[in-house]
């Protein structure tokens, strides 16, 4: 009963430790991971320590969430310029530039205290903020073969969503200590440290951004695209009020360290979600992912490998399980409009 299960767990960790293991023996993995970990970690901090920041000094939860909001939206607003500054210059000096400057903004942001200047900050931050991901995904082309780019993209994967972990639980411990300032400033230091160490990278300062083919099919006239559209932005708005709804209400209820536990059970579920869909999903050429078939038989391997722990009981797991596979699904759906439009992109170039 409890064997196969077992055995087959066995073999999917062995095969995915012998995989990464593979990974990082080529030249330039670990300096791509960790060059630019400490900057996406200021990521997973910039929103909460502006909420804390100025919470702290307008005494006001909804001027707080006023400004989270605005650095939100100016920075969806600008991804796409963004980018495409990238697209078009190269990254050396797009990231040389906009890094130093965004790092000297948030020790800035950390100075003011009047109303206008916090809020003009959160402005100005979400308008500028460096492109760390939109630089990191392009340069595993030229790290790693293309038969090696699956494992990759699941490895830097991994990678952001600990960023994202590590980030809110740090940010709240400091903005609640002694020395509440040291927040933004940290995460000054982690952007600076992080990014200027990806522009500095031999593949950073070598990538040359790749021709994009003529796509004569026009984005906004598929139905599909559009309800995906749709969909990302129901989904954005409602992880915005949500990302904004946990500190306030800690806040409010006179807990606000429970922020940091609340977000980083979400990226606890998001990672395991994301391990989930992986080993129950299927390759673009139908081929699966690993040899589960079913939750069923990932709750069994789990129980069996894991028996007698406390909290490990199969209700536990099947509950857990399927919150983080929603979490994951509701994520994936947000992208989906940037996916869709890569993949009409290369039908365009295969034509």
């Amino acid at each position: 009963g409890k064997s196969a299960p077992f055995s087959r767990l066995m073999s999917v960790e062995s095969k995915d430790d012998e995989a990464h293991r593979e990974l990082f023996r080529f030249p330039n993995v670990w300096v791509l991971v960790l060059s630019a970990f400490p900057a996406r970690v200021a990521y997973g901090m910039v929103g909460l320590g502006i909420f804390f920041k100025v919470e702290r000094e307008l005494n006001s939860v909804a001027l707080a969430g006023l400004a989270v909001g605005i650095n939100a939206a100016a920075g969806a607003a600008t991804a796409g310029v963004r980018g495409m500054i990238i697209d078009r210059h190269g990254m050396k000096w797009p990231l040389r530039v906009q890094v130093p400057g965004y790092a000297l903004m948030l020790i800035a942001l950390n100075s003011v205290s009047s109303r206008s200047l916090l809020l003009t900050f959160a402005l100005l931050l979400g308008l500028t903020a460096p492109p760390i991901n939109l630089s990191v995904r392009p340069l595993w082309r030229d790290v790693v073969t293309e038969d090696w780019l699956r494992t990759a993209y699941t490895v830097d994967t991994s990678v952001m969503s600990t960023a994202g972990v590590i980030g809110p639980v740090l940010v709240t411990t400091l903005a609640l200590s002694s020395h509440p300032g040291s927040a933004l400033l940290v995460a000054s230091a982690c952007m600076a440290i992080g990014g200027g160490s990806l522009a500095a990278t031999k593949v950073a300062r070598n990538w040359i951004p790749e021709e994009k083919p003529e796509i004569r099919i026009i984005f906004w006239r598929h139905k599909a695209l559009q309800l995906l559209v749709i969909e990302g932005c129901f989904i954005g708005f409602g992880w915005g009020i949500f990302d904004v709804a946990v500190p306030a209400f800690a806040k409010i209820e006179g807990v606000p360290h429970r922020t940091a536990w609340i977000l980083t059970a979400m990226g606890i579920a998001n990672i395991i979600g994301g391990l989930l869909t992986l080993l129950l999903g299927n390759s673009p050429s139908g081929a699966a992912y690993s040899s589960f078939r079913s939750m069923d038989a990932v709750v069994s391997a789990l129980i069996a490998h894991h028996e007698g722990r406390p909290g490990l009981s199969e209700r536990t797991l099947w509950s857990k399980l399927a919150q983080a596979r929603r979490q994951h699904r509701a994520r994936l759906l947000a992208g989906g409009a940037q996916l869709a439009h890569q993949a009409l992109r290369q039908n365009a170039q295969q034509r």
